[in-house]
């Protein structure tokens, strides 16, 4: 071999090295060279966090991991040229999940919150009756015959509606047609106690305050099943019916129209924004108002620390208080129904055009990496049908729950297109959530109504 082809030779490997130590430079940097558009570019990638974890992950109608565990914490597709993705995951039993994902350079995008509803949920058979009448109580389900009689255990109770119960008492409160309260054990249902007798009898008697005043609403305290939290028009009281002791906790000029209990706390809202209560805890009382508008109120949702408050007026105009800031923020106009998330991070609601949005109270810090005060609006395909009711469901705090003439939609709540959206429930009487958000359904067959407690996931 003659010099000049051994110089050839040294020159051509030479090239070569130095061609495949960039690449490998590069390549440990994240770039790859994309021959599409004829660029070098960094890549990405797309995370995918998924219930139930041993599915199937598609992206742009390939497999990448099939059925990847139970114990599988995610899915990583890395080394992504940046573009638009379309993600599938699929699982047999139940409703698959696609999006289109946005891919950048450098950057991981993240869907951490998706769910494969079951086609068919769980149903657990609570009871049956011949109306659809039903409100559960601790190991028992109050009921109402043909005639309109309350009972339970096959017992009659005295009162013609259960106006507040528990879900872990047994203890409830009925109220007659002409707005009489009793306060009953649904063990014992003879030994009920007419609340409008003892309030006034023990407010005059140990409060020396005279006269008969009418209660106005009445809850069940939440620390002690024998005692009761009252409010009549302008104050709120606690009775004692074990040691058959009264005390007034809170006074106010404004007309109580909402009672609220969260927590330790009681709320005493008035319709024009008027707002007193009280620790049970700390017995310490508080008063402020929340509002300086001539619209009332027509509807309140309070979280579960009692931090924040939200309200549509008359109006359909949407606002939310924080407590802790002593501030009000207009939210939305045209509200047909909300729902604040139980740690009142987020206020969802439904305009009367059907339009889904969703305002954050706090920065997200999961896949959309929102500021805080951000509105999202939700975009859901025309072939639902959207009802008027949206129920938030605690467990589930990344999906908000529509409920349209006898069925239940899971619509996600994220903005990046489509909305995907199952119909986890269709074809019942009724669904509701009881006092602690546990989702019921009622069916019918025939003449007779069976009440279901449902399990989601």
């Amino acid at each position: 071999m003659n010099l000049k082809r051994r110089k050839l030779l040294y020159y051509f490997f030479a090239l070569i090295f130095l061609v495949w130590g960039a690449y490998l430079i590069v390549s440990t940097q994240g770039f790859v060279f994309d021959w599409e558009k004829v660029r070098l570019v960094k890549t990405g990638g797309i995370y995918l966090k998924f219930i139930p974890s041993d599915a199937i992950v598609s992206l742009n109608g390939e497999i990448v991991r099939e059925s990847p565990g139970i114990l599988n914490r995610g899915v990583l597709i890395d080394d992504l040229i940046p573009d638009i993705y379309h993600v599938a995951i699929e699982k047999k039993g139940t409703v698959g999940w696609e999006k289109d994902l946005n891919v950048l350079s450098g950057i991981i995008t993240s869907a951490s919150n998706i769910r494969l509803w079951n086609i068919s949920p769980t149903h657990e058979l609570v009871a049956t009756a011949t109306t659809p009448y039903f409100s559960p109580v601790a190991n028992a389900t109050v009921l109402k015959d043909e005639k309109g009689n309350l009972t339970v255990y096959g017992k009659q109770l005295r009162g013609d509606s259960v106006f507040a119960a528990k879900n872990d008492s047994k203890w409830i409160i009925t109220e007659t047609e002409k707005g009489h309260l009793f306060f009953t054990d649904t063990e014992n249902p003879e030994g009920a106690i007419n609340l409008y007798e003892i309030f006034n009898s023990l407010k005059t008697r140990q409060l020396e305050l005279p006269g008969n005043v009418k209660i106005r609403h009445a809850r069940i305290h939440p620390f002690s099943d024998e005692k009761v939290i009252i409010a009549t028009e302008q104050s709120i009281y606690s009775i004692d019916l074990k040691r058959i002791m009264i005390e007034k906790m809170t006074l106010s000029t404004s007309t109580m129209d909402f009672l609220v209990i969260r927590g330790s706390t009681v709320f005493g809202i008035s319709k024009d924004g008027f707002v007193q209560g009280t620790n049970l805890l700390l017995k310490n009382n508080f008063s402020f108002i929340m509002t300086t508008s001539t619209e009332l109120i027509s509807e309140i949702s309070i979280d579960d620390s009692g931090s924040r408050i939200a309200f549509e007026d008359t109006e359909g105009s949407l606002f939310l208080y924080d407590r802790s800031a002593e501030t009000l923020l207009r939210v939305g106009d045209r509200a047909a129904t909300f729902a604040l998330s139980s740690d009142g991070t987020k206020l969802i609601w439904m305009n009367n055009d059907k339009k889904i949005f969703v305002y954050y109270a706090e920065k997200d810090d999961g896949d959309l990496k929102l500021p805080k005060g951000s509105v999202t609006e939700i975009l859901v395909s025309n072939r639902y049908k959207l009802g008027d009711t949206i129920l938030w469901i605690p467990a589930f705090d990344s999906h908000a729950f529509i409920k349209t003439n006898g069925s239940l939609l899971a619509v996600e709540l994220d903005p990046r297109g489509t909305a995907n959206t199952a119909t986890i429930i269709e074809n019942v009487h009724d669904i509701f959530l009881d006092d602690s958000a546990r989702l019921n359904i009622i069916k019918k067959e025939g003449t007779v109504f069976s009440l279901f407690n449902v399990e989601i996931k």
